[in-house]
């Protein structure tokens, strides 16, 4: 997906993202699940560093993020600075840099090769994702039911804990394990 289709639009504002819904519906769950699977983490897909900034407040140690939007990189090193780099490093990133947890929220629906980029995760790693149920232009490929997502990624990640979400006829699976 190239990176402009994330420059454009709502997800780069500088809204009070902490009132928006978002943060009710996947940011707060899935950063009480890094917590509980404890830092430092390693963002990917950080997009402008919300979670960043949540784990800040919460005191869990954030590693790095990584996105494909260089808008979004630059606005993250304001929220969260000196721990952005580009989604380019990604796998190098996986396999060595220190991090305890690898957050993927609102990625693996975007990523072709999302089954490689959760086997480069070392095993033994707490991962911590959410997908939507969303079929939306830039997702190559959208999930109907929690079965299918269990179906999908339970041979690469043992999971442990699921939150469903929902607004309007829309859902988010939240979900911690940790990498077979």
């Amino acid at each position: 997906m190239p990176a402009s289709y994330y420059d454009r639009g709502w997800l780069l504002q500088p809204v009070a993202w902490r009132d928006a819904p978002g943060r009710q519906l996947v940011l707060e769950p899935a950063a009480i699940m890094c917590a509980i699977a404890g830092g430092p983490v390693l963002d990917v897909g950080c997009g402008v560093g919300h979670l960043g900034e949540l784990l800040d407040e919460m005191r869990i140690p954030y590693r790095l993020g990584l996105d494909t939007s260089p808008v979004a990189v630059s606005l993250a090193q304001h929220s969260v600075p000196a721990v952005v780099s580009h989604w380019a490093q990604t796998r190098r990133y996986l396999a060595h840099l220190h991090y305890r947890t690898v957050a993927l929220l609102e990625v693996l629906e975007h990523v072709v090769d999302d089954l490689g980029l959760l086997a480069a995760i070392p095993a033994g790693r707490s991962v911590v994702a959410s997908v939507p149920s969303i079929a939306s232009l830039g997702h190559v490929r959208w999930f109907g039911a929690w079965a299918e997502v269990k179906a999908r990624y339970g041979a690469l990640v043992r999971i442990v804990e699921v939150t469903e979400r929902k607004a309007g006829e829309s859902r988010w699976w939240i979900w911690r394990g940790v990498r077979a």
